[in-house]
């Protein structure tokens, strides 16, 4: 990494508060749906595909859809790899 981002010694709890919202999230993912990102950003937060289900009264098959195609767009394999993302673009985007 050229500006090298120490994840191992973040703490990630200052950076929940900015997880709110889709519009916040999807800005920092380039190419995913409003939905998706409101998603990426609840995976972020740790919480399972049915508690997203539930807090976005849908249901967990559809949680599940929304991440294959996060997934696929973004390029990743794994909920933490997901979440890795979405807090290394909220730091990179905190630090400009």
């Amino acid at each position: 990494m050229s500006r090298g981002v120490d994840v191992q010694s973040m703490n990630a709890t200052p950076l929940l508060h900015m997880l709110d919202g889709a519009d916040a999230v999807s800005v920092l993912l380039d190419g995913v749906t409003a939905r998706e990102a409101e998603v990426a950003g609840l995976v972020a937060r740790g919480l399972t595909n049915k508690e997203i289900a539930s807090q976005l009264h849908v249901s967990a098959r559809t949680i599940q859809t929304h991440l294959e195609r996060t997934f696929k767009k973004l390029g990743v394999r794994s909920r933490g790899e997901l979440a890795a993302r979405v807090y290394l673009a909220i730091v990179r985007k905190h630090n400009e």
